[in-house]
């Protein structure tokens, strides 16, 4: 018999694995797992997405990618290929650019229960301006200015626990 084909026979272990009843491999029980919630954070600045990290913590977060992005079609391949569970991602890739409007869309149509924030560092979720209405418009409350990290934060922890 070959080795992939016998089976170890292992006693149970009082520690947080499970033994195998019948050489079954040893699995960590379920209530001991914990997920970290992956986040995509889509801005063309580094030291914003630094931030972002920062503001966001390690314990139950796991940034998935931290380059920055400066096209739709890039923010797009690292969704598509990272799978997040929540998106940041600012307004404006490119100098007075609305590149985030068409990343929340197509995030909507890709993964239609991915919660989505957008950034900016010209307006605030109080702004009347008419970008703040169009986003309102589409459905989207959660607008912050980029040096609101622990809003930003607060909020994707809110999310990501309900």
């Amino acid at each position: 018999m070959a080795f992939w084909q016998k089976k170890k026979q292992l006693k149970p272990n009082a520690g947080n694995m499970q033994g195998p009843a019948s050489g079954q491999s040893r699995v960590p029980m379920a209530d001991n797992i914990r997920k970290k919630a992956r986040v995509a954070i889509f801005d063309d600045a580094a030291e914003i997405i630094e931030a972002y990290s920062v503001f966001l913590g390690t314990s139950n977060v796991s940034i998935v990618s931290m380059k920055p992005v400066f096209s739709v079609s890039d923010a797009l391949a690292i969704f598509r290929l990272e799978q997040p569970d929540f998106v940041i991602t600012d307004l404006s890739l490119t100098a007075g650019g609305t590149e985030g409007f068409e990343i929340l869309d197509q995030v909507r149509i890709i993964a239609p229960d991915v919660p989505v924030v957008l950034t900016s560092s010209a307006y605030s979720p109080t702004s009347s301006d008419d970008i703040c209405m169009e986003i309102r418009a589409k459905g989207y409350d959660a607008v912050f200015e980029k040096r609101d990290g622990d809003g930003i934060a607060e909020f994707v922890r809110s999310r990501l626990s309900s």
